[in-house]
């Protein structure tokens, strides 16, 4: 995962093409979505960001009944070690 994110970030327009290859769209082209990878106010990343703030929204609207107590219960070991929120 870690690999594929670096790749990401350091060939925007590859990782464009190779996604619409991937997942065919008729709304977006590559020159669009390689926009959105650039887009410093877009974050991809494997740490999880935002899913307590999530989760609080989900009990709150009542999609779930009660939220996790730490977002690490909610992903594979591999996730939890990471810095996350």
């Amino acid at each position: 995962m870690d690999a594929a994110m670096k790749r990401v970030k350091e060939d925007p327009a590859r990782a464009a093409a190779l996604y619409l290859r991937l997942e065919p769209s008729k709304s977006m082209n590559v020159k669009y979505v390689e926009r959105i990878l650039r887009d410093p106010e877009n974050v991809f990343s494997v740490s999880p960001g935002g899913v307590m703030t999530y989760a609080d929204f989900m009990q709150r609207t009542g999609q779930i009944k009660s939220k996790p107590a730490k977002w690490q219960d909610i992903f594979f070991p591999f996730i939890q070690e990471r810095q996350g929120n």
